[in-house]
């Protein structure tokens, strides 16, 4: 089993260190990194974009150093040179700059034709116009021409500023600007579908119990979700005695025919609340059963495979587009309970690289090996900076047996936390959760319900500062 898992962030860091450095696809670890992190795509994007914005102006420049002599009215020959001065063939002669006029300007628009227009405007001074003495030929026939040439310079060194800030934004400097787009959606994948149910059950070949007669998952599609635009994914993982039927739902509901009711964790509501763009995925693990067993979850792959056919497949007919599993722009990982295993499991061996949150509501009862593996692979992910967007959210109440298990942990993460300049923070009071809490990457935080209260009570504030996109606006 170890040998199949693909650790992305532990092979970059070993080899490279600084993540953020890694902008080069030809170096292997880079390559494997790049291909995982969408991240990191959108800062290889960006450093691509820029490069060759200033390398085709580089190659414009030296081109006109190659450009070929000009033939002036007199027969004299000379070689224009970029930003210095192309002086004439002698001081007494001005025609072997008028007399070449046509030839320069062939030899330009040829230029620019194959720079597709970026090619540099020369500045040219006769040598009487140079140094102290320019100043006196303003109005001389020159004149006009070398300021045109000038501000043409200045102009292509604006267009590449201009053009090395839109390669900036389109490659991810641009998130906010991106995010906050405004209009009517024009298809169904981009959110103008018809209504969907709030509670979509599917049966899948790759469901972490397939073949059990149940729905291996329940799926809610926000209202206007646009498939095309940064989409996420909130998955969750119920307890013991729960099923994904009772997690999405806004009303009590027993998981079997003739069971207990069930309290709900209301998720769907939740996340429309949220307005982020950002499916929401219950896994159906052993229905109405105190068991938190993974099943095929715990199989390399088994999240990957489970995501894949969910969004490629079978929820496509619903949001009117398939979406790849690498396309997704962030996935965070809720349990509650004895969900605690599904989402080690799932961690550990799912091979979703995209994965950057971990909330556990009230579940820390093992797998802190796992967690904390997860976190020491790509630590700088939870620094203040927090370049990555990774976070870890223990929510825990004061007498389910997960209290003891979480101020360990806090203890266990603050030495490496501490070598990045990071820290977890641990708030063990009886107090309310505080919004502002979740703004850091480790968090830590006793809360006052019950038990089986804390997903419907904290799932909104949490989706809301996990960084998805937000729902377009109408």
């Amino acid at each position: 089993m170890g040998g199949a898992k693909r650790r992305a962030p532990r092979i970059a860091l070993g080899v490279v260190g600084d993540a953020r450095a890694c902008t080069d696809d030809r170096h292997p670890p880079c390559r494997e990194r790049i291909r995982r992190s969408p991240r990191l795509h959108e800062k290889q994007r960006r450093a691509r974009a820029t490069l060759e914005i200033f390398r085709v102006l580089g190659e414009a420049r030296q081109e006109e150093k190659r450009a070929p002599a000009i033939v002036g009215g007199n027969g004299h020959e000379r070689r224009e040179r970029p930003e210095i001065r192309a002086g004439f063939p002698d001081a007494g002669t001005r025609d072997g700059l008028y007399g070449g006029q046509g030839a320069e300007s062939d030899a330009r628009g040829q230029l620019a034709t194959r720079r597709g227009g970026r090619a540099h405007g020369l500045r040219v001074y006769p040598p009487d116009c140079s140094g102290a003495r320019r100043v006196a030929c303003r109005g001389s026939p020159t004149a006009p021409m070398q300021r045109d040439r000038t501000a043409a310079r200045h102009a292509h060194l604006a267009l590449a500023f201009v053009l090395a800030g839109l390669a900036f934004c389109a490659g991810g400097g641009g998130d906010r600007a991106r995010d906050d787009r405004v209009g009517p959606a024009k298809t169904a994948c981009e959110g103008a579908r018809r209504p969907v149910d709030d509670a979509v059950a599917l049966r899948l070949d790759h469901g972490a119990f397939p073949g059990s007669g149940a729905d291996d998952v329940v799926v809610h599609v926000p209202p206007g979700f646009d498939a095309a635009h940064r989409p996420g994914v909130v998955l969750y993982f119920h307890g013991w005695m729960g099923c994904a039927r009772s997690a999405i739902g806004p009303a009590d509901v027993a998981c079997r025919e003739g069971g207990d009711v069930r309290t709900t964790a209301n998720l769907a509501a939740q996340v429309d609340e949220a307005r982020v763009n950002a499916l929401v995925v219950a896994v159906e693990l052993r229905a109405d059963m105190p068991t938190g067993e993974a099943g095929r979850l715990a199989m390399p792959g088994g999240l990957r495979l489970l995501l894949s056919e969910l969004l490629s497949s079978r929820l496509a007919p619903t949001i009117g587009c398939a979406i790849d599993v690498d396309g997704l722009d962030r996935v965070v990982l809720i349990a509650h309970s004895g969900g605690y295993l599904a989402a080690a499991a799932a961690l550990e061996a799912g091979d979703v690289p995209e994965v950057t949150e971990v909330v556990l509501l009230d579940a820390l009862y093992g797998a802190e090996d796992v967690f904390e593996r997860w976190i020491r692979d790509d630590l700088r992910g939870f620094a203040p900076s927090r370049a990555a967007g990774l976070r870890w959210v223990d929510l825990y109440t004061c007498c389910a047996g997960t209290a003891e298990p979480s101020r360990a942990f806090a203890t266990t993460l603050e030495a490496p936390l501490a070598a990045v300049g990071g820290r977890a923070t641990v708030d063990d009071g009886p107090g309310e959760l505080a919004p502002a809490i979740l703004r850091d990457a480790v968090v830590f935080k006793r809360v006052p319900v019950g038990h089986s209260e804390v997903p419907r009570t904290y799932v909104r504030a949490i989706v809301e500062a996990a960084g998805f996109a937000p729902i377009r606006l109408p």
